[in-house]
């Protein structure tokens, strides 16, 4: 989600310096053909495109981006750049004039960026207007247009409309695809240290605009290292992933786990207190208890913070003083996962 909102972010940009490449183009087509009829009318359509651009360059991006009617702008604004154009060449020789190659321009930024139904709204903007303008054409002293000319127009038009309407699909699944590669612990495909800490920073956004708080529990694996060295980074690949599996299974649907490194985990546990996260964090460890010791600690927002840093830390805290407080326990526990897990290898696996 957050890549895409930089890529809109971008696309702003894009579409400013692309308006105003458009109403710089109209400008000196209007010089070069000043002796023909409307001008006057064409330089106001210019500056009110001009102003239009002007007042977008000056909104906030973020105002925009974040904003709930963030796709209705990007529509609108589109379709206001179809409607400039086609007044434009209404003004000029209706569908025969250059201008209405800015349409082409239309569809190809909305491909860019825009959500598959959107790009649609404005094929068809641009086809209707189209339509339009050959009307225009007709009726409006332009003298008649070939149809196999405009036929080939709204053919290339219609063509065009449905590759960016494809495009649009196509780039919405890699940028998908691309969100969960780079936020997915390639080994164990929980969050990783990206993934979980936009959920927390997303959480704790909530919190501070006055919604329920959260817990956040740390579990690091006690002596993981051991069975690294004993048995190999193998086995020690399969303990993460069994230790995954065995937490995601005591978790809530609703909560989150990530790996943040090594043998490193956090659970996120929205709408719930200390409480509710010292509970999970027994079940966390209980689970694990099967193969191997952990040691857990537990911090909750808005009471250890509302911010990500600080609420790390006390976690991590909580998570130290739990493993000084119980070394023996953590090495009976490790020392009982090592004999079940030689058990496991000299049948060819560790579990």
């Amino acid at each position: 989600m957050q890549d895409e909102l930089r890529l809109r972010t971008r696309m702003i940009g894009a579409g400013i310096h692309l308006s105003v490449v458009a109403v710089l183009g109209c400008a000196v087509w209007i010089a070069l053909t000043w002796h023909e009829p409307h001008r006057a009318g064409l330089v106001a359509m210019v500056g009110s495109a001009a102003l239009t651009t002007a007042i977008i360059a000056v909104i906030p991006r973020a105002r925009i981006i974040h904003s709930r009617h963030r796709e209705l702008f990007f529509v609108a604004w589109s379709l206001s750049l179809v409607a400039f154009v086609s007044v434009a060449a209404g003004l000029d020789a209706g569908v025969r004039s250059p201008m209405v190659l800015m349409l082409y321009l239309t569809l190809v930024y909305a491909a860019l960026s825009y959500p598959r139904w959107a790009v649609a709204v404005v094929s068809g903007a641009v086809l209707l207007a189209v339509v339009a303008l050959s009307v225009i054409v007709g009726t409006g002293g332009h003298g008649p247009v070939d149809p196999y000319w405009l036929g080939g127009l709204v053919l290339t038009l219609s063509i065009s409309a449905t590759m960016c309407i494809w495009q649009s699909r196509l780039q919405h699944d890699v940028r998908l695809e691309l969100s969960r590669i780079s936020r997915a612990d390639p080994l164990t495909g929980c969050l990783n240290r990206l993934g979980f800490g936009e959920r927390l920073a997303a959480e704790l956004a909530r919190v501070e605009a006055g919604g329920p708080g959260l817990a956040l529990v740390l579990v690091d694996l006690d002596h993981f290292k051991a069975v690294n060295d004993q048995f190999g980074h193998s086995a020690g690949d399969e303990l993460l992933c069994w230790a995954t599996t065995a937490m995601a299974g005591v978790l809530r649907p609703g909560d989150a786990l990530g790996r943040l490194g090594g043998d490193e985990f956090a659970a996120l546990l929205p709408a719930a207190d200390a409480e509710e996260g010292r509970r999970a964090a027994e079940r966390l460890r209980f689970a694990l208890a099967a193969r191997i010791s952990a040691s857990a600690g537990v911090a909750a927002a808005p009471d250890d913070g509302t911010e990500s840093d600080p609420l790390h830390h006390r976690a991590d805290e909580r998570l130290y003083e739990a493993k000084r407080q119980s070394p023996s326990s953590a090495r009976r526990r490790v020392t009982n996962s090592r004999s079940s897990s030689s058990t496991a290898s000299s049948m060819g696996g560790f579990s």
